[in-house]
């Protein structure tokens, strides 16, 4: 499945146990990032490949918000 089709901005972005992190900004030039608004921290950039599903505007990720905190998502990729 081409998980770009399931990202778009403005949508909300929630982790596995429900803990909103943010809205996405864009879906990066290399297409396999996308760029999340954080409301609390740095802009974090997340693989496609740790997206679950889209439903209902928000993209939920298959890795809870502890997990994401140690993924080094902050990092912009290619940097």
């Amino acid at each position: 499945m081409d998980r770009r089709t399931e990202v778009s901005p403005g949508m909300e972005v929630a982790c596995r146990d429900g803990h909103p992190i943010g809205h996405v900004k864009q879906l990066m030039p290399d297409g396999l990032y996308f760029q999340v608004d954080c409301r609390f921290a740095p802009d974090l950039y997340i693989p496609l490949d740790v997206i679950h599903d889209s439903t209902d505007g928000v993209v939920h990720l298959n890795v809870t918000h502890a997990e994401s905190m140690n993924l080094g998502w902050e990092a912009k990729p290619g940097q």
